[in-house]
C-alpha cells in the first residue's frame, strides 16, 4: 500500500509528538525527552552549503530528520551505568554515521532490541552458514552507553538521523 505525502506528514507529526526513547539506569532518577527536527540545506552568499534544523509537522519522503534525546539526572546523587535506547522509527532509514553521543559507546540492534553490537560486529546469517554485514535498512534500535557519571541536575543528549521513506 503506497502512502500519500499527507500520510507521511501525519507520520512525522506522530514521531514528533509521540516518539519516545527509553532509558535504563541503576536507579531511575532520569527525566528525558526527544526532539524531532527536519534537516534543511541551503546555499549561503559565498556558495557554501549550511545545514540547519527546524521543528515542523510537515515532511515528505526523502526528508532527513534529526532525533535528539536529552536526559537529565533529577536526583541529588551522581548516577552511572546509564543506557539510552531509541527504536529507529518505522518508514525511515537510519543515516549511516549519524549516531552521536559524547562519552558514549554506541551499539545497534537488528533483532528488535533483543541484542546489541557495535556496527562492525552486526552480521546477518545467510544460507549455508554464510554471513554479511548488516545494512542500515536492517537496524531496528540504537543504544548509547553513557560511560561517565552524570552529576545531579545535569543534562546530556544523544542524537541520530533518519531519512523518511
Amino acid at each position: 500500500m503506497k502512502r500519500t505525502h499527507a500520510a507521511h506528514w501525519l507520520l512525522i507529526l506522530g514521531f514528533a509528538i509521540g516518539y519516545t526513547g527509553y532509558a535504563t539506569a541503576s536507579r531511575n532518577p532520569l527525566k528525558m525527552g526527544t526532539i524531532v527536527e527536519k534537516e534543511l540545506k541551503a546555499e549561503n552568499y559565498y556558495g557554501h552549503y549550511i545545514i540547519r534544523y527546524i521543528t515542523t509537522d510537515k515532511a515528505v519522503p526523502g526528508d532527513t530528520m534529526l532525533y535528539t534525546t536529552w536526559f537529565e539526572n533529577t536526583s541529588d546523587t551522581p548516577e552511572n551505568d546509564l543506557y539510552i535506547t531509541n527504536p529507529i522509527p518505522e518508514q525511515t532509514l537510519y543515516v549511516p554515521g549519524s549516531a552521536l553521543g559524547q562519552d558514549c559507546d554506541i551499539s545497534f540492534s537488528i533483532d528488535q532490541g533483543k541484542t546489541y553490537h557495535p556496527l562492525h560486529l552486526l552480521k546477518i546469517r545467510g544460507a549455508a552458514g554464510t554471513s554479511r554485514s548488516a545494512r542500515p535498512s536492517e537496524y531496528t534500535h540504537i543504544r548509547w552507553h553513557y560511560r561517565k557519571t552524570i552529576q545531579p541536575k545535569k543534562r546530556h543528549s544523544v542524537a541520530f538521523k533518519v531519512k523518511l521513506l
